[in-house]
């Protein structure tokens, strides 16, 4: 069997790799502001070099509930592969899971996106540099909630990085 491989944008290992943060560290509660508005999702790039089966995917609840979420993964073209329905945040300071419909990641570049729905939702993550993000490769994209079949990439200012990401077995 198979062994389940947990994958981040706050730490890689095992074929995936997500360039924007170091485990390292502090990870603090932040809100959905600053540059982010209600309708935006926030995508983070990451390599996949091995063939993946994607399970499930997480969201790490920040220190109050409140609002919903949508997670999802678009390939290079920016077309989704595989999304969760939108979910109420529940729990605080952890991790909260939702299953997707099994799909294969072969290798090559992916964008992992995060789309809130209120200002006050809140995501355990990093105080970043809104020039680490750049340099990283992070996008907003616009109009995104719930997200779209194809989505169209922005820069942004976002300060913070969110702490989501996805479970996976190798195949």
């Amino acid at each position: 069997m198979s062994s389940r491989l947990i994958f981040s944008t706050v730490f890689s290992e095992n074929g995936v790799f997500f360039p924007i943060l170091s485990a390292n560290q502090s990870h603090p509660s932040i809100v959905w502001t600053g540059s982010l508005a209600t309708t935006d999702a926030i995508l983070y790039p990451f390599i996949v070099t091995v063939p993946l089966q994607v399970t499930r995917m997480y969201h790490y609840n920040g220190g109050t509930a409140a609002g919903n979420f949508q997670l999802g993964i678009y390939n290079e073209d920016l077309s989704l592969l595989v999304a969760t329905a939108a979910t109420a945040q529940s729990g605080t300071s952890v991790p909260q899971w939702v299953d997707v419909t099994d799909t294969t990641l072969q290798p090559g570049n992916y964008f992992m996106a995060l789309a809130a729905d209120n200002v006050s939702f809140t995501s355990t993550g990093s105080n970043n540099v809104v020039y680490a993000s750049k340099m990283a490769g992070v996008f907003k994209a616009t109009t995104s909630r719930p997200l779209p079949a194809t989505i169209t990439l922005a820069t942004t200012n976002d300060q913070q990085a969110r702490d989501f990401g996805f479970e996976a077995i190798k195949v």
